[in-house]
């Protein structure tokens, strides 16, 4: 039974991540354009979308790299947030990479408020799920 209930889940959860760093990136890029910063930070938008597909995309796979679907409902508070902090952390770190490798120049104030409140968002929701879950 428990493993059915991951099943039916694990969909919701990835969708709800996907979302959550969609809209972690948006106020990174809203925060960091208001910074009265020595240098000002814009991206076209293509370069966005393409930057959202991958911050996405990351986010997903390090959570299923880590396993964090299989243990939101069911693992103690320290555990999960340590699982969260693993996936923000791979799934930067994969970003970084990939910036790296497609040559575009990201502000790493940025780049650290996308790890940040990426992280926020994904604990308070892993938290909420937690508590709604047997409503659900």
């Amino acid at each position: 039974m428990f493993s059915r209930q991951h099943r039916k889940t694990r969909p919701l959860f990835i969708l709800a991540d996907i979302l959550l760093i969609w809209l972690g990136f948006e106020a990174a890029y809203a925060i960091r354009s208001s910074l009265p910063l020595e240098r000002q930070f814009y991206l076209l938008g293509a370069t966005k979308a393409f930057l959202i597909f991958a911050c996405a995309l990351f986010g997903v796979l390090s959570a299923l790299w880590v396993g964090v679907y299989d243990s939101i409902l069911r693992a103690r508070a320290p555990v999960l947030l340590v699982l969260t902090v693993r996936q923000c952390a791979a799934g930067a770190a994969a970003l970084v990479l990939f910036q790296y490798l497609q040559r575009m120049d990201l502000s790493r104030p940025f780049m650290a408020l996308v790890f940040l409140v990426g992280f926020l968002l994904l604990t308070v929701f892993r938290f909420l799920a937690r508590l709604i879950a047997p409503y659900i």
